[in-house]
């Protein structure tokens, strides 16, 4: 290891106690843990707001959440964090600030890294989750929805290659001939291929008869299989899911709820 980014993983450690060890600090995370609604804190510039919040979540361990006003400065938090917790503590949920910015600008990657924190936090994350406040005011589908919309598959499990590519639809996926981008699915034979928008290689699964032979990753420009998997599970593409069942009750109410309001209207006609 690098002696000098040793060093200063060290000073940023030593940081991190001094600043948990300091009075005022302690009061806030005994509010924290007392259900205190409401602490205003003031005082800290530049990466100190950082170190304070590495140190919460040293010190509460529970999941924190924390909204900036543009998705600039939630990147710089999210930079500034992972130089005192680890990758595996720090999520960054990026959205853009105007609706049809993102509609313009989206990119399949900022997708990814929604659907990546989504799963992640259904999963059962504890750390540290930033986002800029647009990200804040999207519509997202409940844990129970969200966990219900992805595929395990294991190697031994039987599956009917149909329902299965039902399933993989209804969860965003497009099928094509061959797949060479993220959210692709292909078929040939007893052999599928599929890219979830979470992984960094292909996914092909082949069947014998109705059994899963085998799981493996695979490079998309060459098609050479690289590491054997037991178990892979399949993230939707999009973050709203919504299948047969739940659209058919939405319509449902909508139109319980315009039956009513045209039931009012008729009321006030009459009284007219």
């Amino acid at each position: 290891m690098n002696p000098f980014i040793l060093g200063e993983c060290t000073c940023l450690q030593a940081l991190i106690q001094a600043f948990s060890a300091d009075s005022d600090f302690q009061t806030i995370v005994t509010g924290l843990k007392s259900e205190m609604k409401e602490q205003l804190i003031a005082g800290l510039t530049g990466s100190s707001r950082q170190v304070m919040l590495a140190s919460l979540a040293r010190e509460l361990e529970r999941p924190l959440f924390v909204v900036t006003h543009n998705m600039f400065a939630a990147q710089k938090i999210a930079e500034d964090l992972l130089e005192c917790l680890s990758p595996d503590e720090v999520l960054l949920y990026p959205s853009q600030e105007l609706l049809t910015t993102e509609e313009a600008a989206s990119s399949p990657e900022m997708l990814a890294q929604r659907i990546d924190v989504l799963t992640k936090l259904a999963g059962g994350f504890r750390g540290v989750v930033i986002a800029p406040f647009a990200g804040v005011r999207r519509l997202l589908p409940l844990k129970q929805v969200f966990e219900e919309s992805r595929v395990t598959i294991n190697v031994g499990d039987t599956v009917q290659l149909d329902e299965l590519l039902a399933s993989l639809s209804s969860l965003g996926y497009e099928r094509v001939e061959r797949v060479e981008t993220k959210g692709e699915m292909s078929v040939r034979g007893g052999i599928l291929d599929l890219f979830p928008l979470t992984s960094e290689n292909a996914i092909r699964i082949e069947l014998f008869d109705i059994e899963v032979d085998s799981i493996r990753t695979f490079d998309v420009s060459d098609q050479r299989s690289i590491d054997k998997l037991t178990t892979v599970t399949i993230p939707p593409c999009r973050e709203i899911q919504a299948d047969r069942k739940r659209l058919q009750s939405a319509a449902q109410h909508a139109y319980e709820l315009l039956q009513a309001q045209l039931a009012k209207m008729s009321e006030r006609s009459a009284k007219d």
